[in-house]
């Protein structure tokens, strides 16, 4: 391929992204409209606690939650923020369904990879942070 063919490639590859772009910032618009909408509506299910039960009223935090995660999943686009949104679902899962001990075992395993993989498999851009400020510390002191 000439160079002329890959400065086209490279302009396709740069419309599609910003379409991708565009795509992802009306979804987060629509999940910020649905998570007004779900917080509007809180007075209502603390007033039909008594009738709908608290695991009723603890789905719909907990969908706002996840909501919310996601919002910052489509900002950030970072592994913490993505690892924060799989926790909080399964721990919906966990918390509001009524499972077998073999699945709520599954879950449990579930919620400590992704804890492991939060612990090890990556570091945070505050660690890496801390991290610097340690190493350039220690510098200074020798």
């Amino acid at each position: 391929m000439n160079q002329k063919s890959y400065r086209h490639l490279h302009a396709i590859q740069s419309f599609f992204f910003r379409v991708a772009t565009w795509f992802e910032l009306m979804i987060a618009c629509c999940v910020i409209a649905g998570i007004a909408v779900y917080l509007i509506h809180i007075p209502e299910y603390i007033i039909l606690i008594k009738e709908t039960g608290l695991i009723d009223y603890l789905k719909y935090l907990f969908d706002i939650l996840i909501g919310i995660e996601l919002l910052k999943v489509l900002c950030r686009k970072d592994l913490d923020s993505m690892v924060e949104v799989l926790l909080f679902a399964v721990t919906r899962y966990l918390i509001i369904s009524h499972l077998s001990i073999f699945e709520n075992l599954i879950g449990i395993i579930a919620i400590a990879v992704l804890f492991a993989i939060r612990k090890y498999l990556f570091i945070s851009p505050i660690e890496k942070d801390a991290a610097r400020k340690k190493s350039d510390y220690l510098e200074r002191q020798e």
